[in-house]
């Protein structure tokens, strides 16, 4: 069995500290990696998981995708310091984007 591991993403450039993509042949592994912050979901997380995802939906050599998180949470929710004193536009911004992440999750499941 050959494994590959790489913090960059499938098909896209990712944040190497926030993000982290393995694949072993035909599983790929992403990992939230922000343990300091318990995997916070922040508007630039969320974004980027949902192009990981898209990628590897289109990617007919992975049959399972593995969601997990670095440290003892999974995470905490949305990153609330990110959300402090933002404009109805940008919270529809960060929850139409989560939104969109969570069906990307659905769809390839």
């Amino acid at each position: 069995m050959e494994s590959t591991q790489s913090s960059e993403p499938v098909h896209s450039q990712a944040h190497v500290s926030e993000l982290t993509i393995e694949k072993s042949d035909a599983i790929a592994t992403v990992t939230l990696n922000r343990p300091n912050k318990r995997n916070a979901l922040s508007l630039e997380l969320l974004a980027e998981l949902d192009s990981q995802l898209h990628a590897i939906a289109s990617d007919t050599e992975t049959k399972v995708v593995i969601l997990r998180a670095a440290g003892p949470v999974f995470s905490s929710g949305h990153d609330l310091k990110q959300m402090i004193a933002r404009s109805r536009e940008e919270y529809e911004e960060l929850f139409t984007q989560c939104a969109k992440t969570m069906q990307r999750l659905r769809q390839i499941s």
